[in-house]
């Protein structure tokens, strides 16, 4: 038994931004040829769904939904009147859903689109018989219909939704192997780095992030590529800050109380050394730098619990992953033999300091996380799971 499936799925505001700034021609293509670039780039949330679901037989598809000028363009081919403009987004997804005709209609993430949105309107919509939801962030419980197929990154969010009601499967974030054949796995290029928000703007959420990154930048050979919306204007690299002297507690001080600690007051970059500093990077040029890094740091927000992507990007691409430590992590790697944990700044410390002094241990461990993640944590493995669930749900 197959079916019709659409992954309706969101990319990054940044990286929005970036492929129609570095591809200036890419607004003047084709619907068609626009999402194919899109989803041959191995942006996250964007190809490799759809691709595996395909081989598993099923017909599938993606829409990404918050792409303007893609999105539009769709409309623009299919002679669609979008009014006044507002709500853009919603007007062009039920429309694509009405031409496309899905059984199965996934959605990525809970915001803008949800099932609870679809089932409201399931009239205009007669060939869905299934929606799906997945997130890997707690939230957003009360956008989701009670009667749709519910996939959570981590067993903590399975048991929240339990709580408020909701019955949820476990589906972890995962890695998708093909993009081994677009990498370079030799080098070594840096010694410790970080690519991804800084949590600046996500209030608390993130203040354990920021201010680790600050210490780790001032204590270690961290190197970041934040995404902090820096890269598309001079401007934006003028740094306000750039006469202050950043108090030694925040930059020196690794025993530190973080409830002390203000929420994160402006874009890191401007509180760290010019030399840190590096523009985002997405796609293949993300795992690339991960690839050429002797270890990479993952640090999970305040409010998301195990289970983060960059767990399996980093291991996938053969880095040695440096975490913050989580209640299950060890479901899904073994501690210092597959990756490296810490419960601490001054442990991080430590550990950086020793795995770069010891470089055949930090290759034993980087390899076995890799090895851990090409055989447990794939997205191939991932979607032959979802595959499964929808059959069941569907039967």
């Amino acid at each position: 038994m197959n079916y019709k499936i659409i992954r309706i799925c969101p990319i990054g505001f940044m990286l929005r931004r970036q492929l129609y700034v570095e591809q200036p021609n890419l607004k003047n293509l084709s619907y068609e040829q626009q999402l194919s670039n899109i989803l041959s780039g191995f942006y996250t949330y964007a190809g490799g769904f759809s691709r595996i679901m395909n081989d598993l037989g099923n017909d599938a598809h993606e829409i990404i939904y918050n792409v303007e000028v893609l999105q539009k363009q769709w409309a623009k081919e299919n002679h669609i009147n979008l009014g006044d403009g507002e709500h853009w987004q919603l007007k062009i997804v039920i429309e694509q859903l009405k031409v496309m005709k899905p059984d199965v209609v996934y959605i990525q993430g809970t915001g803008l689109i949800t099932t609870a949105y679809l089932e409201s309107i399931q009239e205009q919509l007669p060939s869905i018989k299934l929606l799906v939801q997945y997130s890997g962030f707690p939230s957003g419980w009360d956008e989701i219909s009670p009667k749709s197929l519910l996939l959570l990154g981590s067993p903590i969010m399975v048991q929240q939704a339990f709580n408020e009601g909701l019955k949820a499967h476990l589906v972890y974030h995962s890695f998708d192997q093909q993009l081994l054949t677009h990498i370079n796995q030799s080098g070594t290029k840096y010694d410790f780095t970080f690519s991804g928000s800084s949590g600046f703007g996500w209030g608390d959420g993130h203040k354990s992030r920021f201010w680790e990154l600050v210490k780790l930048a001032f204590n270690t050979p961290l190197e970041l590529w934040l995404d902090e919306m820096e890269i598309l204007h001079k401007q934006c690299n003028d740094n306000p800050f750039g006469n202050i002297v950043l108090k030694s507690e925040f930059t020196d001080n690794i025993n530190y109380n973080l409830a002390e600690y203000p929420t994160p007051p402006c874009k890191l970059r401007y509180l760290l050394p010019p030399e840190k500093n590096n523009p985002s990077i997405h796609g293949i040029d993300y795992f690339q730098l991960m690839a050429d890094s002797k270890i990479s740091l993952h640090r999970h927000s305040d409010r998301q619990p195990i289970g983060a992507m960059r767990l399996f990007e980093a291991t996938g691409s053969g880095t040695c992953l440096m975490t913050d430590n989580q209640e299950n992590l060890s479901e899904l790697f073994e501690p210092d033999k597959e990756i490296i944990a810490y419960d601490s700044v001054a442990e991080c410390i430590e550990k950086i300091n020793y795995l770069l002094e010891h470089e055949d241990e930090r290759k034993k461990i980087a390899q076995a996380g890799q090895k851990r993640t090409l055989s447990e944590h794939l997205l191939q493995h991932r979607c032959e799971h979802i595959h499964d669930l929808i059959l069941n749900a569907l039967k």
